[in-house]
């Protein structure tokens, strides 16, 4: 079944790549023809079919893309055991508790080293369950099956029972880079700081002069019976 299905994706593509060849010939040639009557040549009005064969060139295209991306996942990746990382999208709950999800343009490392970027539908039970939106990092055996209504869906390859590895390698790096933000607006005061040294590891604001040589403030006590006390002589005390 798979095989047919791989096969009636390579002679479509096949096909469509003949029809994007034909078809941007054909508007190419409208084009000329169209510029030639608008200087005057006797020649039939071609404008309207010019961009409607280069509008659907750019169309069959586009399509063939997709399916030439299918059959390039399907041979790098189909039976493979991959870590694979992107954003969930496209979640559909189930009856029995579990769910599947896509991941769009996932990226994907497969154990024999092989790289690359697929998308990825994946079938999870009541354990793992996303609400779309995350990014994350999934280790998944790839299925080599695939049906039309999995195409349908946007699905390259699939995957069940997926493992998670946690937050997408995007996330944990935005993380670290306000770990490190947070580090930076941090005041280090050393409780011990005879030593004089900077602590040159904290990349952070570092207090290290010893409390005890700061600058003595004299006081002046007026005790309650002394009646001899300057009210003036109070700008020397604190």
């Amino acid at each position: 079944m798979m095989g047919a299905i791989l096969l009636s994706t390579l002679l479509s593509l096949w096909g469509i790549r003949l029809f994007t060849v034909l078809a941007a010939a054909l508007g190419l040639i409208s084009a000329v023809m169209a510029i030639f009557r608008r200087k005057g040549v006797n020649l039939p009005r071609t404008d309207f079919a010019a961009l409607f064969l280069l509008s659907a060139a750019l169309a069959l295209l586009l399509a063939g893309n997709s399916r030439e991306s299918l059959l390039t996942a399907q041979g790098q990746f189909a039976g493979k055991e991959a870590v694979l990382s992107g954003t969930v999208s496209s979640v559909v709950r189930r009856e029995d508790g579990g769910s599947s999800f896509l991941l769009k343009n996932a990226s994907v490392t497969a154990d024999d080293g092989t790289e690359g970027r697929a998308d990825v539908l994946f079938y999870a039970d009541g354990e793992l369950s996303f609400d779309g939106g995350e990014r994350v990092r999934l280790r998944a055996e790839l299925s080599d099956e695939l049906t039309l209504s999995q195409i349908g869906m946007g699905a390259e390859l699939t995957a069940f029972r997926p493992e998670y590895l946690g937050a997408g390698l995007a996330f944990q790096r935005r993380r670290r880079i306000f770990d490190l933000f947070r580090e930076l607006c941090l005041i280090d005061i050393d409780p011990n700081p005879d030593h004089h040294i900077v602590d040159v590891i904290h990349f952070r604001v570092h207090f290290c002069q010893n409390t005890t040589d700061f600058f003595p403030v004299y006081h002046q006590v007026i005790g309650p019976f002394d009646l001899g006390g300057s009210a003036a002589e109070f700008s020397h005390c604190v």
